[in-house]
C-alpha cells in the first residue's frame, strides 16, 4: 500500500465545491472521471463507496494505526462513553463508509499532546479467508505530521493499493514504513491515488479538539460500531521476492596452444640446484 499526503489550511479544499460541474454536463460522456473533483468533505466519498456496493456494508475491515513511538489510540463508536483503547500500534475493525474519530495521546516524545484524526474507508482489502488481521489497512503518522497538526495545519492522507504494474518491488513487513508520496496543496490526492491504484482510506489530521463546554454534534463520529482486534505476532512478514539480475553470458573457452620443449617456461630461480654425486 502507498500513502499520498498533502497539507493545507483548514478551509482549503472546500472553497471550490460550489463550482463543481455536473457529470451530465461533460461534453465527452464516454470518459469517466470518478474522483477528479476537488477533495470531497468528510463522509462524501464513503457514502459514494457504500452506494457503489463495494462489499457488505457490515463487514469490518481491520485498520492499524502506527505512531513514531509509544502512545495510546482511542477509537470512538459515536461518543466519549463508547471507546476501544489500545496501545500503539493499534488495530481495530471499522466499517466502510462512516467517518470515524480516533484520539492519539500519551506519547512520551510529545507530552500533553492530544490529536483527533478522522478515518473514512472508501474501499476494503480482500485477504485469504480467516487471515484478515494479517492484512490490515495500515495508517502511519510521522513526526512531521504530528508537529504540523499541533501547529493547526490540516494533513490529508490517502491510503491506496498500488496497481500491480506500478508497485515497487521490495520486501514489506510489519513495522516497516513505506515512504509517502507528497502532493501539492492545489492537487487532489484522491484523484492521484485513483490513477495509480485503488484508494482505501481518507485520513485527516488537524488541530481540532472537542469542546467540553459546548460539545459539537458529530465530533466523535457518526456512531458506527468499532470492533476490537488483536494484532498478529510481530514476526509475521509478507515477503516479496526480489527480481534476480540476469546471469552473465558464458565466456568462450580458451583455445589450447601447442608448446614446444624450447617454449617451456624457465625454472624458477628460487628452485634448489641439482645435487651432484661425488666422484671417486
Amino acid at each position: 500500500m502507498r500513502i499520498l499526503s498533502s497539507r493545507h489550511l483548514l478551509l482549503l479544499g472546500y472553497l471550490a465545491l460550489a463550482g463543481i460541474p455536473a457529470v451530465a454536463q461533460d461534453p465527452r460522456p464516454e470518459r469517466y472521471f470518478p474522483l477528479n473533483t476537488p477533495l470531497p468533505p468528510p463522509g462524501r466519498a464513503g457514502d459514494w463507496a457504500v452506494r457503489a456496493a463495494r462489499g457488505s456494508p457490515m463487514r469490518f475491515q481491520p485498520v492499524e494505526i502506527q505512531l513514531p513511538g509509544d502512545g495510546q489510540v482511542t477509537w470512538y463508536s459515536g461518543g466519549p462513553g463508547s471507546v476501544v483503547q489500545t496501545p500503539a500500534p493499534s488495530m481495530a475493525g471499522i466499517l466502510l463508509g462512516p467517518v470515524y474519530r480516533v484520539k492519539i495521546s500519551d506519547m512520551p516524545d510529545y507530552p500533553g499532546m492530544e490529536l483527533y484524526p478522522t478515518i473514512e474507508l472508501v474501499d476494503r482489502l480482500h485477504p485469504p479467508a480467516g487471515r484478515s488481521t494479517e492484512f490490515p489497512v495500515i495508517i502511519p503518522f510521522t513526526t512531521d505530521e504530528l508537529e504540523l497538526a499541533e501547529r493547526g495545519q490540516l494533513i490529508t492522507k490517502i491510503i491506496y493499493l498500488e496497481q500491480p504494474n506500478r508497485a515497487a518491488l521490495q520486501s514489506a513487513g510489519r513495522g516497516k514504513a513505506i515512504p509517502a508520496v507528497r502532493v501539492g496543496a492545489r492537487e487532489n490526492p484522491l484523484e492521484i491515488a485513483d490513477v495509480n491504484g485503488r484508494p482505501l482510506a481518507i485520513v485527516r489530521l488537524g488541530g481540532r479538539v472537542p469542546d467540553t463546554n459546548r460539545p459539537e454534534p458529530g465530533f466523535f463520529g457518526s456512531g458506527a460500531p468499532v470492533k476490537a482486534l488483536e494484532r498478529p505476532a510481530a514476526g509475521d512478514r509478507i515477503e516479496i521476492p526480489a527480481v534476480k539480475a540476469p546471469a552473465a553470458a558464458p565466456q568462450p573457452a580458451a583455445t589450447p596452444e601447442a608448446t614446444s620443449p624450447e617454449a617451456k617456461e624457465p625454472e624458477s630461480q628460487d628452485s634448489a640446484p641439482p645435487v651432484q654425486e661425488p666422484q671417486e
